[in-house]
C-alpha cells in the first residue's frame, strides 16, 4: 500500500501504524537494517532484522538468520 513516504522516514511506519492498530502489537520484520530495523526503532516499534550475513550482526540488533518452517 501507498502510505506517502518511505521508510525509513518514521512517517512510513507512523501511517503503517495507524491503519494496523496499536504500536505496542506491531513488530518489524525486515531484511534492511537502515530502511526497516533502524526505520522501525526511531518510529517506537519493535524490530527484528532478517540477516542472510552473520558476520554484519551486532550484539544490539535482534537479528534471525533462519527460520524453521
Amino acid at each position: 500500500a501507498e502510505l506517502g513516504w518511505e521508510k525509513p522516514n518514521t512517517r512510513a511506519f507512523e501511517r503503517a501504524v495507524q491503519q494496523l492498530g496499536s504500536p505496542r502489537h506491531v513488530v518489524m520484520i525486515g531484511d534492511s537494517r537502515r530502511a526497516d530495523y533502524d526505520g522501525a526503532i526511531a518510529a517506537g516499534l519493535q524490530a527484528i532484522l532478517i540477516s542472510r550475513d552473520s558476520d554484519s550482526n551486532d550484539a544490539l540488533v535482534a537479528a534471525v538468520s533462519s527460520l524453521p518452517e
